[in-house]
């Protein structure tokens, strides 16, 4: 117990003098992910925090291929930060729309309890602003250090979604680039600073809808899928085809 306090009283420190910690260089992360996770070779528990980008449908499609004796149970926003799920104080926009459904559970209550073997982060887009304004590295470490303290061996995933369809830079450009530049370097780079936080595995969904879509465009279409348009309903999120 006192270890863990003084994890989390290490994030407060940076967060009050508004710094963060410098990112570990390559070699460190290489040495942090020299060994692969191994394959589950069991039925897993998993607590999903994010917002409308994961959904209840990403979950539950988990659930579909783990299998019956897969559990599951989130808590989610519109567009949330991780920060908005951790404070007390900090409202969370569409809460109560989006956490109607018997798979609720309230994120402390959930990440405390000890009863999952698997916690799945995202971080609210747009990435920049979220990274500015909203301590992401921080919440990323506040949020691991919490689960392991409940559950030692807990596995611990950092969901990297994507950006608007229209965004200025061009959609492609942004999932080639922010992986490293955003997910990466300045939050998971700089949370696994953090005493106990490494390593966390990032799942890379932005870079998967990319390779997918370019192998669409380079067969000149596929069935219904001739763009990025034909995933989404808007500019941002999935359509069932997605």
């Amino acid at each position: 117990m006192l270890k863990f306090t003084a994890m989390i009283f290490t994030t407060y420190l940076f967060g009050f003098f508004g710094c963060a910690p410098k990112p570990l260089g390559s070699e460190d992360i290489a040495d942090i992910y020299a060994v692969p996770l191994d394959p589950p070779d069991k039925a897993l528990a998993v607590f999903h925090i994010g917002h409308s980008l994961v959904a209840r449908d990403m979950p539950a499609m988990l659930a579909q291929l783990a299998g019956e004796d897969h559990s599951y149970e989130s808590q989610l926003g519109w567009g949330s930060q991780m920060r908005q799920h951790w404070e007390p104080d900090f409202p969370i926009k569409g809460h109560e729309v989006e956490n109607a459904h018997p798979r609720y559970r309230d994120a402390h209550e959930a990440v405390q309890s000890g009863d999952y073997d698997v916690l799945v982060l995202t971080e609210g887009v747009e990435i920049r602003a979220a990274i500015k304004y909203h301590d992401s590295w921080d919440y990323l470490a506040r949020w691991t250090n919490a689960a392991r303290a409940a559950n030692p061996d807990i596995r611990v995933y950092f969901y990297e979604t994507w950006h608007e369809t229209d965004d200025p830079e061009g959609w492609f450009t942004r999932i080639d680039k922010d992986l490293s530049r955003y997910w990466e370097k300045e939050i998971l780079d700089r949370a696994m600073t953090v005493d106990g936080v490494a390593p966390v595995y990032v799942i890379p969904a932005g870079q998967v809808l990319a390779r997918f879509l370019r192998e669409v465009e380079a067969r000149g279409g596929v069935g219904e899928i001739n763009g990025v348009a034909d995933l989404f309903t808007d500019n941002i999120h999935l359509n069932n085809i997605g």
